[in-house]
Order: structure tokens, then C-alpha cells, then sequence
């Protein structure tokens, strides 16, 4: 059968079979050059591009929450300032994970309650966890209430982060608490569910008492300390040092309970 004889059609299909491989691969070349050559870029380049995506002028509040049935971690917005993290650049490859995952964990993090915490280091690998350097718990339940053991569990994973540099607990102490003046009793408590946390940090450091200079309180409980310690010194005359910070006495009472545990 001559060409002459063939549909105009099957000409067509026969002729589309008989492109030469050399141009399906000059095509393929070409749709590969259109990708963003991102490695290429300059490393002075790609950091300022990680310091815009990864950066949070505002603490990053996380929550731990329901969706679609599962319990998952994600932030929480009802804080102002709170922005949403471009974090799917770390995903691109393990060079830029490496490169930008220090700048990420850069930030300061705030966790709604114990059970956020645990999650977010469900999630996080180990080399991840060695990045963090500063971590806020708020706590659901107040100091008087940890004999239930609340906030023991926290301390456990709390252990891994093994570069913090501050752990603030929120929320732990009351003004109530301040006004009576405890802080015997409130550093006791916070040894309590706290003690495994200072001696892990303690045996890193090879100081003892190492963990209870980067444990923190909230801002609010020192302001309500300032306010109040007149009423205190004038109940526990001059015991304490009342000139120092309420983190600062409750830091001696703690350091005192960790060297006096052999």
C-alpha cells in the first residue's frame, strides 16, 4: 500500500510516531531549565529569604487542637501578632532543611497547655529538638494543684531539649500566691514536679544547680510581686532579701532544695 492509499489520518498518527528521540529529550531538557535553580542561589540570598519566612517578630503560640477527627498542633491565633510561618521551605531538600531549621527553632515558643507541648515533640526529630532554645508552658493548673502530678509529665521531654536556654512557666503562680507571701512553699512545689528536669540539666552542665538559672516565671506574677512584697516583708519580716526579683528567691529556695537532695 502506498502513501497515496493511506487515510490522511493515519499519515498523520504515523508521522507523529517518527519524531526523533533527540528532540523528546531537548524538550524534556527545556521544562527542566524552567525550574527555579534555588541551590544556585547565593547563600547570603538564601538566608535572607529563611529570615523572612521562618522569622516571628511576636512569639509563636501554639495549641493543641481537634480537626476532622484527629488531634493536631497548629497556631494559635487569638494571640495579635500571631502570623502564619512559611515552613514548607524547609521540605524542599536536606541542604535547605539544614541551613534553615536553625532559624526556625530560633524563635520563641509558647505552648497553650502541657498537652500542645507533648505534641510538638512528637513531631520534631531529635536533631530538631537540639535547636530550641526558649519555651513557654502556660499551665491550666495553678502550683497549690500539682499534687495531683500535672505538671510532672511536662518536665520528662522537657529533658531532650538539651540547648535551652530559658523555660518560662505561666500562669503556675497566682497573685493570691504572692500575697501570701509562700515562697518556701511555691519553690517546693516546683522542685516537686520539676526535680527530674533540674538534675538531667544539672548532670549535662556538670552544675547541679544549672537548670534553676534558666528556669523562668511570667512577667505579670513579678509585677503583682512588686506591688505586694510591702505586705509580705511586713508578715515575714526580713527573711528574704526583698529588693531581689520574685524569680530570684524562688531560684535560692530551689538551688537550696537541689544541694541539700544528695
Amino acid at each position: 500500500m502506498t502513501d497515496s492509499n493511506v487515510h490522511p489520518a493515519k499519515r498523520r498518527r504515523k508521522s507523529c510516531l517518527r519524531l526523533p528521540k533527540q528532540n523528546q529529550n531537548n524538550s524534556k531538557s527545556a521544562r527542566m531549565r524552567k525550574i527555579f535553580p534555588w541551590t544556585e542561589l547565593p547563600g547570603e540570598l538564601r538566608n535572607t529569604v529563611y529570615e523572612i519566612a521562618l522569622t516571628a517578630t511576636e512569639p509563636i503560640h501554639l495549641q493543641n487542637r481537634i480537626i476532622n477527627g484527629k488531634r493536631v498542633i497548629c497556631p494559635d491565633k487569638s494571640f495579635h501578632g500571631c502570623l502564619t510561618l512559611i515552613t514548607k521551605v524547609l521540605l524542599l531538600n536536606k541542604a535547605t532543611f539544614s541551613e534553615a531549621a536553625p532559624i526556625l527553632y530560633e524563635n520563641d515558643f509558647v505552648f497553650a497547655d502541657s498537652m500542645a507541648f507533648y505534641h510538638f515533640m512528637a513531631k520534631i526529630s531529635p536533631a530538631s529538638k537540639l535547636l530550641i532554645e526558649n519555651v513557654t508552658l502556660i499551665s491550666r493548673l495553678k502550683y497549690h494543684h500539682s499534687a495531683t502530678g500535672y505538671m510532672l509529665p511536662t518536665f520528662h521531654p522537657l529533658i531532650e531539649l538539651r540547648n535551652l536556654k530559658r523555660f518560662t512557666l505561666s500562669n503556675y503562680i497566682t497573685k493570691w500566691d504572692v500575697s501570701l507571701g509562700g515562697i518556701d512553699h511555691i519553690a517546693e512545689h516546683i522542685y516537686r514536679d520539676a526535680y527530674i528536669w533540674f538534675e538531667a540539666v544539672g548532670r549535662a552542665k556538670g552544675n547541679k544547680t544549672a537548670g534553676v538559672d534558666i528556669f523562668c516565671i511570667d512577667d505579670e506574677i513579678e509585677a503583682d510581686w512588686v506591688a505586694e512584697r510591702g505586705k509580705v516583708q511586713a508578715f515575714y519580716h526580713d527573711r528574704f532579701d526583698y529588693s531581689l526579683s520574685l524569680i530570684e528567691l524562688i531560684r535560692q529556695v530551689l538551688k537550696k532544695l537541689i544541694l541539700k537532695d544528695k
